[in-house]
């Protein structure tokens, strides 16, 4: 087996609240045995040219991005392997929060012509790798940025979006 011989040597003290073990049960331990609930990070020090440097996992509600990196010799032999975890969470938050804004009207909450190009650009490839017809129609509401620049302060404007049930003021 490729990690009968690899065993855990270090850990902080955030790794070892994560994992829900003392460091007693981990050091020294195989690291099959270690990340025997993580195969995802396990799977990061397996050898392959294909081999991922990177994985993401969620805990509860928290997100971890894992890295590893290998450990060299002066000779450039791999002896070892670092392996690195961050909460990501507040960031993943953040880039969600950045495509809404950037996908949607921030007075309605509605798709903006962004989203409409994507989704119509992906219907098309769909369409076109299913040999299938897409159907795209647009309404056009005659001076509609004049009345919504104008009265959008002085009157509540509803999503048309089913999804979104509050009323936007």
């Amino acid at each position: 087996d490729w990690s009968s011989d690899v065993c855990s040597s270090d850990l902080n003290a955030e790794g070892l609240r994560l994992l829900g073990v003392r460091a007693s049960e981990v050091y020294s331990k195989p690291i099959q045995q270690v990340l025997a609930h993580w195969p995802e990070v396990l799977a990061l020090l397996r050898p392959s040219r294909e081999r991922r440097t990177s994985c993401e996992l969620t805990f509860g509600e928290r997100i971890f991005e894992f890295r590893v990196t290998d450990w060299r010799s002066l000779e450039g032999e791999t002896v070892g392997h670092l392996i690195s975890g961050q909460d990501i969470t507040e960031r993943r938050e953040v880039e969600d929060r950045l495509q809404h804004m950037a996908l949607h009207d921030a007075l309605t909450g509605l798709p903006n012509r962004t989203m409409l190009l994507g989704s119509v650009r992906e219907a098309l490839r769909h369409s076109a790798a299913g040999n299938t017809k897409t159907a795209v129609l647009l309404i056009d509401l005659d001076r509609f940025k004049d009345v919504n620049d104008r009265l959008a302060g002085r009157f509540d404007v509803w999503s048309a979006d089913p999804s979104r049930s509050r009323c936007i003021k």
